[in-house]
């Protein structure tokens, strides 16, 4: 058997994904774990579900997504035994023409104060970060949530 050597993907270029958010809608569910799927005793889940309208980039504008953030009670660091591990994104933007939706889970303890201030209309819009949109997805590596869109941000 020979081996052959694998090509490796170019990187694709990053872009800004910006999403006026609108209609929050959150919800919590508690209970007793009754499975083997999660750690622990209890099982807990919160999410906020808004809908977003695409401001950029200019190709995507009017394009309109269902977001859900969903609080996780997951560790950060990585496994030990996976010392070499790295995270490949912190959410998963779909904008093809099946799926429209942005998922991504963020810590437990930054869920609460930044779904109030969604569900308050404090802050209005969803800036994502990674690569660009291939085959309709793109694992972003950032976002950030503010009370404006500052077009400057993205240039």
């Amino acid at each position: 058997m020979t081996k052959t050597k694998s090509k490796k993907r170019p990187a694709r270029e990053c872009e800004h994904y910006v999403f006026e958010m609108f209609d929050p809608r959150r919800s919590y569910s508690w209970a007793i774990n009754g499975g083997d799927l999660f750690d622990g005793l209890y099982w807990e889940h919160a999410s906020i579900d808004f809908s977003g309208a695409c401001i950029w980039p200019e190709r995507l504008k009017g394009e309109v997504i269902a977001a859900a953030l969903v609080g996780a009670r997951v560790r950060m660091d990585p496994p030990s035994h996976h010392k070499d591990w790295r995270p490949t994104g912190i959410g998963m933007l779909e904008l093809n023409k099946r799926q429209k939706q942005f998922y991504a889970q963020i810590p437990m303890h930054s869920f609460w104060p930044l779904s109030q201030a969604i569900e308050r209309n404090e802050l209005r819009v969803m800036v994502l970060y990674g690569p660009a949109l291939y085959r309709g997805k793109s694992m972003s590596t950032s976002m950030n949530f503010e009370r404006e869109f500052d077009p400057e941000i993205v240039v």
